[in-house]
């Protein structure tokens, strides 16, 4: 109301009525062009904060400066990945694993549907965690007693491994610059000759693109994304068992420690605790996971891990991801960080992913 009198009132006190009108289009204009002004720099902000490595989740690697992918190796980088990777197919017909806990059964006994949303822990299939940037695959896999198949597992059975991970071949197949760690984590009754046969699995799906222990153990910490194109290598397999095959990388080439704990502020604070243990010469995994116990589920029956616990990590740890960084580092100086892993990757428009991929920006500034 106001501004409608000022307006009646510069006209009026204008010589003729087409002065004033003249006078307030003037005005007018110079107000537009002052809003598209403001609104051009505001979007040009936006723009400069969103952009970074993470714009094309497809081909990340392959789009990194070469100061990066010559220089820096690939322990050293800045790599997101997933927590319990092959766990996307669970649903309402998953049947309890050889790895269920006592308490994962009474749940289950209580009520399958329940559990369930306990132990799913991904969203994405192995080529969809591709597509939007995961680089490291959490592999958990038990035997079955219905078949002389592998399977992923995390209380319940999840898919037969061989389909996954030939989505995993045939992407790096199409993208001969990107790479991936294919972390073989826990094994559920398996037998010396279950672990001959998963490696040979193994060996004959990804061939020559395993980047072998038995041949480049030396050159580990020197490995960069431009020295495995080179070689025509885009796979490294890290084995944590005995039973492993010279091929394959040990637990102490990447050491993956689990903070086990259901709180943020914990979690932040037993990952600050974990990563001093980190040498120069070694991979690392931050896992930015909450692992619920029976009390925490008991307590949100009815909710699920998605919600109240991959949510909460999402929700509350961005500045605590956005702190981490990535690089070399010599033994009497801080720990940097190199794989983060974490539950529901897909969340806020797959922020987790292009936040850990945007940290290797740093690396250009050390």
């Amino acid at each position: 109301m106001d501004s409608t009198n000022q307006v009646i009132s510069i006209i009026r006190n204008h010589p003729t009525v087409d002065q004033g009108i003249h006078y307030i289009t003037d005005i007018l204009n110079r107000m537009s062009h002052m809003a598209v002004t403001i609104f051009q720099q505001r979007n040009k902000q936006i723009k400069m904060k969103s952009s970074g490595y993470s714009d094309d989740l497809v081909n990340w690697m392959g789009n990194l400066p070469d100061l990066i992918r010559e220089g820096i190796p690939i322990i050293y980088l800045a790599i997101p990945g997933t927590h319990y990777s092959g766990t996307y197919s669970i649903n309402a017909d998953s049947k309890l694993a050889p790895d269920a806990s006592d308490f994962i059964r009474q749940i289950y006994a209580f009520s399958p549907w329940v559990l369930h949303r306990w132990v799913k822990t991904q969203k994405y299939t192995f080529k969809e965690q591709l597509q939007n940037g995961i680089r490291y695959f959490d592999l958990r896999m038990s035997t079955s007693i219905d078949d002389d198949k592998f399977y992923f597992v995390h209380g319940v059975y999840c898919d037969e491994v061989t389909n996954p991970l030939e989505e995993i071949r045939n992407f790096l197949i199409d993208h001969p610059k990107e790479f991936v760690i294919l972390d073989c984590h826990q094994f559920y009754d398996f037998e010396p000759y279950h672990h001959q046969k998963f490696s040979d699995l193994l060996l004959q799906l990804f061939g020559t693109r395993i980047y072998e222990r038995n041949a480049y153990e030396k050159d580990f910490s020197n490995l960069t994304l431009c020295r495995a194109l080179n070689l025509h290598k885009q796979v490294i397999v890290v084995y944590r068992n005995e039973n492993i095959n010279k091929a394959f990388f040990e637990s102490d080439h990447f050491v993956n420690p689990s903070p086990n704990v259901t709180d943020v502020k914990k979690l932040e604070k037993a990952l600050d605790i974990t990563i001093m243990s980190r040498t120069p010469y070694q991979g690392h995994v931050t896992q930015l996971v909450l692992i619920p116990n029976y009390r925490f589920i008991i307590a949100r029956i009815y909710s699920s891990l998605r919600i109240k616990c991959a949510e909460e990590v999402i929700d509350n740890c961005k500045a605590f991801i956005e702190s981490r960084k990535p690089g070399p580092f010599r033994d009497y100086e801080g720990r940097r960080s190199n794989i983060f892993i974490a539950d529901f990757v897909d969340l806020d428009d797959n922020y987790f992913t292009k936040a850990i991929i945007d940290l290797n920006m740093k690396l250009l500034n050390p």
